[in-house]
């Protein structure tokens, strides 16, 4: 989430303290014949939010692949997922968009072309601290007098929320056709609880690894 409205937050968050923004400096290096690509959206829950919906963002991010793979005709190309908390989420949802789609033939072969997805702290059944979140949320908005747009965001990050639900019920006919590494933090946040908790994190798919890194997710 980017409840500061911080510029360049998508960037941000694949970039290291010494400015290193890994998937474009480092991995080239390790994938040279690979493309990289990046999908910033608005994930705002206060200054500068939209009422757009995790669903909406999922299919902006098909139909924004599925245009560049046909321009550069490498709609047949193989793809890997690398996605970090709510992000996570937009992943599944696209991937459910694209498995629904198979009169689209450029929109059904992002599926058909999934190898797999790496989460990286995501919520699949929401997180902790989803309350505190709308109360920062709520207590900006007042101070600043700003307007905000309504959106699903907090309501999907809440832990066993009925969206949260739906979308791993809608997913589960597609555990079987990706690999899935998932990554989760160890170490507890400076507040009281963690935003996330461990538990809440998967799902169980049967082809998924776990990762747990002793590190503080911010």
């Amino acid at each position: 989430m980017n409840p500061a409205n911080v510029a360049n937050h998508a960037y941000r968050t694949w970039t290291h303290d010494d400015g290193t923004l890994w998937p474009k400096d480092l991995l080239p290096a390790v994938l040279p014949a690979s493309r990289i690509m990046l999908f910033a959206y608005n994930s705002n829950i206060a200054l500068g939010s939209t009422n757009a919906t995790i669903f909406d963002h999922a299919s902006s991010l098909v139909s924004l692949l599925s245009e560049k793979r046909s321009v550069t005709r490498s709609k047949t190309k193989h793809l890997l997922f690398v996605a970090h908390s709510l992000g996570g989420l937009l992943v599944k949802q696209a991937l459910i968009v694209a498995s629904l789609n198979p009169e689209d033939e450029n929109v059904h072969l992002i599926q058909e072309s999934t190898l797999g997805i790496i989460f990286f702290a995501t919520p699949h059944r929401g997180g902790n601290g989803v309350h505190l979140a709308e109360v920062v949320s709520n207590a900006v908005l007042r101070i600043s007098g700003a307007a905000s747009a309504k959106n699903d965001i907090l309501t999907t990050l809440k832990p066993l929320s009925r969206s949260a639900d739906s979308l791993t019920q809608h997913f589960r006919p597609l555990l079987e056709k990706f690999v899935y590494i998932s990554f989760f933090e160890t170490r507890p946040k400076r507040v009281k609880k963690s935003l996330l908790s461990w538990v809440s994190l998967v799902s169980h798919p049967p082809r998924i690894r776990y990762r747990m890194a002793s590190v503080r997710h911010y």
